[in-house]
């Protein structure tokens, strides 16, 4: 991690250069405070005079490097974070769908805000403090040496007993930091719930369950940063301790040899101050060091995040995988799934989906049906079995490739604080005016479009929150209808909508031509499911019946059952 600063060398050097000079002026300072008092001493006023005068200029100069140093490094620790940030964000957005959902988003929030405070303040920053420390250290060493080598010893042997606490202590504070920054994962996904759940909250009377539950979880996050807060306050007051003994020894020893003549008065004070800046880093080092460890199960997760394979700018990072041959189906054979090792939702699954066909996946809630479509869409990848598009297994497929002939409307539509036109094109410059008003048109947004006076510059806010649900919907939709992909993936896209809309929506769907449409819906017309060449009929990660509408129904089996009881089709 620290190699990310040499990526500024420029920056690098300089924040460098002013660093170990800010150093060496402030170590200075103690022999110009020697010179002051031997002078005082010698009581010549004119060169009093002359010493205050060079004082006063080696202290404006101090404060100018002091400020180099300060607005360097702040640049430079910038520039770090900013690259972290912008190679981090396009590494995760490039992971391979199943990839990226192995990990919540409060996990990736909480690395991108948490985590990089964490990684500013108990990394970059101590990485420099220690550079700062250690040039203070070897500069007040070697003057308080010349002063008076007992002195040096005594300093020494100190400051070896100092940084024998971090040794001791650097396993127990890195397991309580990583204690706390689970626990505050937990927090954060916790709190993203119940703000995403807010409706729900209100519409159910769950406010006081919902309070309840936010301040257990945030009583246990406080009561983990306590613990930490508490033992990082131990080590430095063990720490002070220590360094008091160290600045009280050096007076006495110092007193004793100038009582014998060895070293002058000026000489103890010129060593007080040295030994400020042997003390201080050594006092300091500890913590650095418990710093820095603290940290490394957060730098390992940036490290892995970051990839060092990651590739040129705006790829994917399945380079290595196949790209799509010429396909005729999708192919699935002995598929199986589970969440859990212990529960299957999909088990030894066999089925086909010929290319430019439209297919129905009906059953109960549970059966498989959403999870099917989503191992389709390279969403869950912990598969067993095959899945085959043409003859391509889907798990060695470039996924850059794959998102060029397939597009989804999944249960969850999400908006961005954007236009319109900017939603249902996603930020694309290939699509016209009018392309994305007959995209709309065919999602069941006529009435909407006169309505906004077919304004698609009009803002949608956060999440839509302009839109209704069932808009929200049609929005998404259109989104795959302006691509015109070769393959659609339909879960629940009509849920949201009126009978009569949906209808519209599913007409318009199901006469895509030279466009393979596997589809889950709730509720499908007679005439939509005459345009269907295959309904599919899962139940319990099975398919137990299949088949043109006609043919199941008058199967009198399980489609038959549910369409009688109205729970899956109307």
């Amino acid at each position: 991690m620290w190699r990310l600063m040499f990526k500024n060398k420029l920056i690098f050097a300089i924040t460098i250069f002013f660093l170990v000079l800010r150093s060496i002026f402030e170590v200075g300072l103690a022999i110009l405070l020697k010179n002051l008092i031997e002078v005082a001493m010698g009581h010549s006023f004119r060169k009093m005079i002359d010493l205050m005068i060079i004082a006063i200029l080696y202290i404006c100069i101090a404060s100018l490097i002091n400020y180099c140093a300060a607005k360097s490094r702040r640049v430079l620790i910038k520039r770090c974070i900013s690259y972290i940030r912008k190679r981090g964000f396009e590494s995760i957005m490039n992971r391979e769908t199943g990839r990226f959902y192995s990990s919540s988003r409060s996990y990736y929030i909480n690395i991108f805000t948490k985590g990089m405070e964490i990684l500013e303040n108990s990394y970059f920053h101590v990485i420099l403090d220690m550079l700062v420390g250690l040039t203070q250290f070897i500069t007040a060493g070697i003057l308080i040496s010349l002063i008076s080598p007992i002195l040096g010893a005594f300093i020494l042997t100190m400051s070896l007993i100092q940084l024998a606490i971090p040794m001791f202590s650097g396993k127990w504070i890195d397991g309580l930091n990583n204690q706390y920054m689970k626990e505050h994962n937990k927090f954060i996904g916790e709190l993203n719930e119940q703000l995403g759940a807010f409706h729900i909250v209100k519409r159910f009377k769950l406010l006081g369950i919902m309070i309840g539950k936010y301040q257990m979880k945030s009583s246990e996050d406080l009561e983990k940063r306590y613990k930490l807060d508490l033992s990082k306050y131990l080590l430095n007051e063990l720490s002070f301790l220590l360094g008091q003994i160290m600045f009280v020894g050096t007076y006495c020893i110092g007193g004793v040899l100038a009582m014998n003549r060895i070293i002058s008065v000026a000489d103890i004070v010129a060593a007080s101050q040295l030994m400020t800046y042997v003390a201080f880093p050594l006092m300091r080092s500890s913590n650095y060091l418990v710093e820095i460890k603290s940290c490394k199960e957060l730098r390992d997760e940036i490290h892995e995040i970051l990839d060092t394979n990651f590739p040129d700018e705006g790829e994917f990072l399945n380079n290595d995988k196949s790209k799509i041959d010429e396909w005729d189906k999708i192919t699935i054979k002995g598929l199986s799934f589970s969440y859990s090792s212990d529960t299957p939702v999909i088990k030894n699954l066999n089925c086909e989906f010929e290319k430019g066909k439209k297919y129905v996946i009906v059953g109960k809630s549970g059966s498989g049906k959403s999870t099917l479509l989503k191992i389709i869409a390279k969403m869950y990848m912990g598969y067993t079995g095959e899945c085959l598009i043409g003859n391509n297994e889907l798990s060695n497929i470039n996924e850059k490739d794959y998102y060029d002939i397939l597009s989804m409307v999944d249960q969850e539509t999400y908006i961005f604080d954007a236009t319109l036109k900017e939603n249902v094109t996603l930020f694309s410059k290939d699509f016209s005016n009018e392309d994305v008003i007959n995209a709309l048109t065919e999602a069941g947004m006529s009435e909407f479009l006169k309505k906004i006076d077919y304004n698609l510059l009009l803002p949608l806010g956060e999440q839509g929150n302009s839109l209704s649900g069932g808009e929200k919907q049609r929005v998404s939709i259109a989104r795959v209808f302006l691509r015109n992909p070769q393959i659609i993936l339909f879960d629940e896209g009509t849920s949201n909508l009126d009978n009569e809309t949906a209808g519209e929506v599913e007409e318009v769907l199901m006469n895509k031509d030279n466009c393979t449409v596997i589809a889950v819906m709730h509720r499908l017309n007679y005439h939509t499911m005459q345009m269907v060449d295959e309904i599919l009929v899962m139940d319990n990660g099975e398919i137990i019946e299949r088949g043109t509408y006609d043919e199941l129904y008058n199967r009198k089996g399980f489609f038959y059952t549910l369409t009688m009881e109205g729970e899956e089709v109307l």
